[in-house]
């Protein structure tokens, strides 16, 4: 037998040896392996046993070995979202004063430089928070203050702001399908950029979907653009609709908000070079 022939002979045994290897480990994982969401990861899922997966669609977190109740699934998915938001502007905020050196981005992050996180007053709540703000805007522009530190001065000089643990505040009401605070939490997200969390500020799903109701605060709205928030805020509790902010929530409270640890930075440092200040 000639050489040719017998590398065609074993080469043509050899590709049906590893075909027969590649089909019978592809019979196993499906008779035997299954994907399940796993949203704690950037990758968004987990192959897991085919018990496991069992388990997983009666709704247990497979990493506890135990059904989460709905308030705490809910209550674990919002705050997740919430933690990693903040991970993120703060990357942003940080990144977009390092390649621009901008005060758009943090105040100048000099002395007026207010840290990325959440906070809490007792100036306003959830019913008068609109006229309490304009009232105050009205007062700070008769003392031509510069438009960019105007809701600084209101929230950071005047309100005197207070960090807040939100794990604490955060309710769940699975009876009305709303998730929010006793009292307005106030985000500051960098940029200049505030957002206010009210009672009613998270619409739950029945399918662990929930939605977020955003009251932007950005440094130049105009107490009309807060009134036109306002009318958001009450249209979409109205409307119980689906936004552009829905979050997934799996069966451990982990949500599919695509900011994780690893690559907050990485996706800050695009978003700031590429699209943050185009043309500046």
């Amino acid at each position: 037998m000639n050489l040719n022939l017998k590398q065609k002979l074993f080469g043509s045994k050899l590709k049906k040896i590893v075909w027969s290897v590649v089909l019978f480990t592809a019979i196993l994982c499906a008779a035997f392996i299954r994907i399940v969401p796993d949203y704690s990861t950037s990758r968004g899922f987990a192959v897991v046993s085919l018990p496991d997966y069992n388990k997983y669609k009666q709704g247990y977190c497979l990493k506890e070995d135990r059904i989460l109740s709905k308030e705490e699934r809910f209550k674990r998915g919002i705050l997740d979202t919430l933690d990693r938001s903040v991970l993120f502007y703060a990357a942003i905020t940080d990144r977009c004063y390092y390649v621009y050196d901008n005060e758009a981005c943090n105040y100048g992050n000099g002395e007026f430089a207010v840290k990325v996180g959440f906070y809490e007053t007792d100036k306003f709540n959830n019913d008068d928070w609109l006229e309490v703000l304009s009232k105050e805007y009205e007062i700070e522009k008769r003392k031509n203050q510069d438009a960019w530190l105007l809701y600084r001065n209101i929230f950071v000089e005047k309100f005197q702001m207070k960090p807040v643990n939100i794990a604490e505040r955060l309710k769940i009401n699975l009876a009305e399908g709303f998730a929010g605070f006793d009292m307005p939490v106030i985000e500051y997200k960098g940029l200049n950029k505030y957002l206010l969390y009210l009672d009613k500020s998270f619409i739950l799903y029945d399918d662990f979907k929930f939605s977020a109701i955003l009251v932007r605060v950005p440094e130049g709205y105009t107490p009309k653009d807060l009134l036109d928030r306002r009318q958001y805020y009450e249209r979409e509790i109205q409307t119980r609709s689906y936004s552009e902010d829905d979050f997934k929530i799996d069966t451990c409270g982990n949500s599919d908000f695509k900011i994780y640890k690893n690559n907050a930075e990485e996706i800050a440092d695009r978003l700031v070079r590429e699209d943050l200040f185009k043309g500046g």
